[in-house]
Formats: structure tokens, C-alpha cells, sequence
């Protein structure tokens, strides 16, 4: 124990016990042999990372690395830039929850092209106030109730009924700003010389303190970034964020399959809803710069893998100096906002305004139909996968729809009485949703 615990002298040197330039401090064996493993054991990426990668860079406009990337994620952006197409088709499946959706204005599902993207923007939203939840009367006497997002109600099992939660985002597009007041290439480019100065700097002072690994890891990081401003173009597709049937408002439902909880409705601009939902948000132009720099991430991530390993086996103050290098990067990304920049800096270059309002149902039937005449579709078929056809269906939604009153003939009072009460009940709510989008909240 006595051991472990000590300060040798030789301990500060590492494995390799080669005394560096700088006379370093001494150092116990404990703090050199922990914080060697620490950067290896929670500093790698997950099959998430490359869902991430596509909304990052989707928002972003551009491929951007850290000062200490995780590894696996140079290896990552190597297979987007190798294969864009074949990326991020899987991808887009490799989320928390995958997101289907349906289109309201002319029927038809289909898997959300931008999950990651779609994802950050809902983060944001609802980051920027505290989150409430507007409750939807569930009998014709009573009014809505706004409830904070977790709120504990006493729970009574002779009234349980499952819940939805709908999350309505209206979307417009605003007047985008004068090109003088974002970020010019040059700028950037500046920038990323500075950064990249001040990091070969670091760099310099951690291998003449004997810390090589951290050294190459560094200069990976700090190569890498700087090939990528300068070799790697992002580009917007054609018919970005436009409408290809102008005068259409678009309505597009999202959730992650048809028995969820939580659904996303995307009413307003056609143009901003297709692009996040059914199309590309960027392309990366192939050109032989790209192909060279995606092989070069992959040789990068064989050296970070080697750096890192040769840290946690030579130990000493190199493991120290790659956790604070770790330790730098979450306060890096912690100052940032982490993805909260990100989407704030996209919404206000491309003059898209978004309002968002969470709604909590008392099932599916009233949220769907309210959904029905709050888009003002008569296209009835998108629903078919949430609700099964059925007679009562049918009745219920023409009820709603062409005020058709359900035949007396066929239909005995109760079921009557639930046709009608149902069809009341969601015109009253769909009058509440739209009250509380008749005064927009300021944009973002």
C-alpha cells in the first residue's frame, strides 16, 4: 500500500523512466497509474457518435474536431467523408430512438432523413424556458390546465388512461441576416490558424515535460482540424429549406413508432419542415482533398489509439497531462453550450423561427383529431398506421371533418354519444392550440 501511495522520484519520469527537458515535479504512483486509464475507460465513442457526427455536421454547415475527439470519432468522420450516402443511411437508424414520420398534408410515412438534426433543435427549444405542459380537457366542461413538464399528480388507478404528449413546433422562415453580420471565410479561416498556433504551442511545452502521449494526441487533433477548414467543403443542396409546392403549408407528425407517447408535430413553412424531415441538409462535393483527408483520419485514428495506450502504460505525469487535456475539452464544450450554439447559430444564419408548445392528451383519438383540424387536411389515410380503420373511425372523422352526423340507423346511442362528444371535444381542443400560437413568442 505503502507502495501505491509514495512520491519516488522515478515515478513523474513513467515507464520509460527518460527524465524530460523540464525538471517536473514529483509525483505519487496513485494519481499517475489513475489518471493514466481514465482518458481510455470514458473518453471513447458509441455507435451514437456517428448519429451525432450527422446532425453536427448537418446544422454546422461544416466538419469540425475538437482539441481531444474521442476515440473513434476520427474514424468516424473517415466513413462520411469516404461514403457520405452509405453514412449516413445508417446512421440515421443509430440514434437513441429512430423517428418515423407521417405526413399529414398528403398522407404517407416515412423514416425522418435528419433524426440527429431534429433531435438538437428539440433539445434547444425546450432548454431555452422552463418546459410546460398545456393539459387538454378531457370532458367538454373543462378548461386546459398548464402543468410543469414533471409535475407529480397523485395517481388513481380507476382513472389510469395513457397519456399523450404532443410537442407542436410552428416553423417559419424570417428575414435571414446581412452577410456582414456572419462569419466570413477568412474569419474563420484566422481563427482556425490561431487555434491552431496557441494548441502547437501546448503541445511543445507537454513533450518537453515528458508528456508524449498527450503530445500526440494533441497534434492529431490540432492536424486533423486544420486539414478539415481548409480540404473539406459542406455544402447545401439544391432546394434547401425550399418549398417545391409554394402556397402549401407543410404538417408532419414524428415519433419514434406508432404506440409511442411522445409525438412532434412540425406545422408551418413546407420548405423548413421537408428539408429536416425528407431531405438532405448537406452534401460533401468529392474531390481528391476529401479522399486524401479521410484517409488521413483513419491513420489518425490508429495514432490516437496508440497515444492513448501508450499513456495508460507509461503513466507518470503524461496520464496526468491527458486528463487535464480531457478534462479541458468538457470545459471547452460545457462554455460552448455544448449543441446549444450550434442550433442557435443555424436558426439565426438561415432566418428560420421556431415556437414550440407541449400539449398532454387522454389518447390517441383526441390528439389525432385534433391534429386533423388543426392542419385542415381532408387527407385522412396518414393516420391509418397509429389508428386501425374501422367503421366508428370512419364516422368519428366525419363527423369532425364534413359536421356528417353518425346514422342513428347503424350506431346505438352510446357509441353516438362517444362519436359526438369525441368530435366536440377535439374541436375544443384545437381551438386551444391555436390560441396559444395566436401571439408568437420571439424568435430565435
Amino acid at each position: 500500500m505503502d507502495g501505491i501511495f509514495s512520491s519516488d522520484a522515478d515515478a513523474r519520469f513513467g515507464a520509460l523512466g527518460i527524465p524530460p527537458f523540464f525538471n517536473v515535479p514529483a509525483l505519487p504512483n496513485f494519481v499517475g497509474e489513475w489518471a493514466a486509464i481514465v482518458p481510455l475507460v470514458s473518453h471513447l465513442a458509441s455507435y451514437r457518435d456517428d448519429y451525432a457526427i450527422a446532425g453536427r455536421v448537418a446544422l454546422e454547415g461544416k466538419v469540425a474536431i475538437g482539441v481531444f475527439p474521442k476515440l473513434g470519432y476520427l474514424s468516424g468522420l473517415s466513413r462520411l467523408l469516404r461514403n457520405p450516402r452509405k453514412f449516413l443511411d445508417h446512421a440515421s437508424a443509430r440514434g437513441e430512438t429512430g423517428r418515423n414520420v407521417w405526413d399529414v398534408q398528403y398522407g404517407g410515412s416515412f423514416p425522418c432523413s435528419n433524426g440527429a438534426a431534429v433531435d438538437l433543435l428539440i433539445d434547444y427549444l425546450q432548454s431555452r424556458s422552463p418546459p410546460n405542459i398545456i393539459k387538454m380537457p378531457e370532458n367538454m366542461d373543462d378548461n386546459p390546465v398548464t402543468t410543469a413538464l414533471y409535475a407529480k399528480e397523485k395517481a388513481d388507478a380507476r382513472h389510469f388512461r395513457r397519456y399523450q404528449t404532443l410537442r407542436v413546433l410552428s416553423c417559419h422562415r424570417g428575414p435571414r441576416p446581412a452577410p456582414w453580420f456572419l462569419p466570413s471565410k477568412y474569419s474563420r479561416a484566422v481563427i482556425h490558424l490561431l487555434s491552431a498556433i496557441c494548441a502547437l504551442g501546448c503541445a511543445a511545452v507537454l513533450a518537453l515535460s515528458g508528456a508524449y502521449g498527450t503530445t500526440a494526441v494533441l497534434l492529431c487533433a490540432t492536424v486533423s482540424n486544420v486539414a478539415a477548414s481548409f480540404l473539406v467543403t459542406v455544402a447545401r443542396p439544391p432546394g434547401y429549406l425550399e418549398n417545391n409546392d409554394p402556397g402549401s403549408p407543410g404538417s408532419m407528425l414524428a415519433a419514434p413508432h406508432q404506440n409511442a407517447l411522445e409525438w412532434d408535430l412540425f406545422i408551418g413553412d413546407r420548405g423548413v419542415i421537408d428539408s429536416l424531415m425528407n431531405k438532405s441538409l448537406f452534401w460533401i462535393p468529392p474531390t481528391r482533398g476529401t479522399t486524401l483527408f479521410g484517409r488521413w483520419l483513419q491513420i489518425g485514428d490508429a495514432l490516437q489509439l496508440a497515444a492513448m495506450t501508450f499513456t495508460a502504460a507509461q503513466k507518470g505525469w503524461d496520464g496526468v497531462c491527458m486528463a487535464g487535456l480531457l478534462l479541458v475539452t468538457w470545459l471547452i464544450e460545457i462554455y460552448n453550450g455544448r449543441d446549444t450554439n450550434l442550433v442557435q447559430d443555424w436558426l439565426r444564419q438561415e432566418g428560420v423561427v421556431v415556437e414550440l408548445k407541449e400539449f398532454e392528451f387522454s389518447g390517441r383519438f383526441n390528439m389525432l383529431g385534433t391534429i386533423q383540424l388543426l392542419t385542415k387536411t381532408k387527407v385522412t389515410s396518414w393516420m391509418d398506421d397509429i389508428l386501425v380503420t374501422h367503421p366508428r373511425r370512419d364516422a368519428w372523422l366525419k363527423r369532425l371533418m364534413n359536421n356528417e352526423k353518425p346514422d342513428s340507423a347503424f350506431w346505438n346511442p352510446n357509441d353516438i354519444e362517444r362519436i359526438e362528444v369525441g368530435a366536440s371535444l377535439c374541436a375544443k381542443m384545437e381551438g386551444i392550440i391555436q390560441g396559444e400560437f395566436a401571439t408568437p413568442t420571439p424568435g430565435v
